[in-house]
């Protein structure tokens, strides 16, 4: 009696288990960045940092941008961060000796049709001499 008790406790354990697994998902999405001088020239070498709570899968943080300006990078968001009426706030910290740091805001306006597709994101940004 105890065995069959005990047998039934571990295949409800195990339902349970694969069904709080089974239902969690993550949205993936790849930002584009392009930084310029206030004169339009590229920026080499800036740090970008993604200012947001609970991604997953990301770069290690600063990423820096090439000769060209530009930086992309993917990152995946958890399901459960983007199921509230408010979006969470977004940012990526920009910084370069010799200028201004920047913090642009990328802030989602609505939750994306689809965790099954990868959201684009493409971001332009000035950063200022000091």
């Amino acid at each position: 009696m105890q065995r069959a008790m005990r047998t039934c406790g571990v295949v409800l354990f195990v339902c349970l288990l694969f069904s709080i697994s089974g239902c969690s998902y993550a949205y993936s999405f790849a930002l584009s960045l392009v930084v310029k001088g206030i004169d339009g020239a590229p920026l080499q070498d800036v740090n970008v940092t993604l200012k947001a709570e609970h991604f997953s899968e990301a770069p290690n943080f600063p990423v820096s941008t090439g000769p060209d300006g530009s930086v992309r990078f993917s990152f995946r968001v958890r399901d459960t961060v983007l199921h509230h009426d408010a979006m969470p706030k977004w940012s990526l910290l920009l910084s370069k000796q010799g200028f201004h740091d920047e913090e642009i805001d990328i802030t989602l306006k609505q939750k994306p049709e689809s965790p099954k597709r990868e959201t684009q994101l493409v971001v332009a940004a000035f950063m200022r001499p000091k």
